[in-house]
């Protein structure tokens, strides 16, 4: 299964999104126990290391003013 950012969309709330609902079909029984899900080309890792790097570097910023 591929899952698509549209054009618009928070990559971080779909990807945080798609997890759950994967937990959830987990526990349901939808998918079982012994498939294994693995993601790959998580590009939200990415996001969030730049926004936590764009915080440290704007607080950073403040600090030197």
């Amino acid at each position: 299964m591929q899952v698509f950012k549209t054009t618009g969309g928070n990559i971080i709330n779909i990807v945080d999104q798609v997890k759950a609902d994967i937990k959830q079909l987990q526990d349901i029984g939808v998918i079982p126990v012994n498939v294994e899900i693995v993601a790959t080309n998580d590009m939200s890792e990415f996001v969030r290391d730049d926004f936590n790097t764009l915080g440290r570097s704007g607080i950073q910023t403040l600090v030197l003013i």
